[in-house]
């Protein structure tokens, strides 16, 4: 009598697990899914306002991917100014981020098409490459590199801001699992 729990089990077990493989999907494709998702999302509605030289209003800028594979991305978000082109730059693992559920915040009130949410690392560790470069033409001007334990990305709503950091959530644990393998 015991051994029939044990079958129902295993016959349960193999009917419904890794629905994803059965249908030829696998772990890393719906991973690679999800990020080409939020890359989509970001460039549709992350429209960044970035402060390019000091006590100067902030000027509206684009955010460009330039990799978004698996676990490891990195972008840049790109303004003009003066004749001048500014330029930060950012790259970071996901695996390193906290996967605790960021707040998504109202950036610059009362304006309501401006929301953010922060990512930070584990332990604040500084782990999120960055670069900030002023161009004149193709001449470089400035460069400056940095790194640093948080990261922030902007919407053009509330509820896209909040779509974008639980997808990202999900995705950060979904690559600290993979690390932890």
């Amino acid at each position: 009598m015991q051994k029939c729990p044990l079958l129902i089990f295993i016959v349960f077990f193999l009917c419904n697990s890794n629905v994803s493989a059965q249908m030829g999907r696998t772990n890393d494709d719906a991973l690679n899914e999800a990020v080409i998702k939020i890359k989509g999302m970001l460039v549709q509605h992350y429209k960044p306002r970035m402060v390019v030289q000091n006590r100067s209003p902030r000027v509206n800028g684009q955010f460009v991917p330039v990799k978004f594979d698996s676990c490891n991305l990195k972008w840049k978000l790109v303004a003009h100014s003066g004749g001048l082109s500014y330029t930060v730059q950012q790259s970071l693992d996901l695996a390193d981020l906290d996967s605790n559920p960021p707040l998504v915040l109202m950036s610059e009130m009362p304006r309501t098409d401006r929301w953010h949410f922060e990512l930070r690392t584990l332990n604040e560790e500084r782990k999120v490459k960055g670069e900030w470069i002023v161009t004149n033409g193709s001449k470089i001007i400035d460069s400056r590199q940095y790194w640093s334990s948080r990261t922030t990305f902007e919407a053009d709503s509330q509820e896209v801001a909040q779509q974008i950091a639980d997808q990202v959530v999900s995705i950060i644990k979904q690559c600290s699992q993979r690390r932890a393998l």
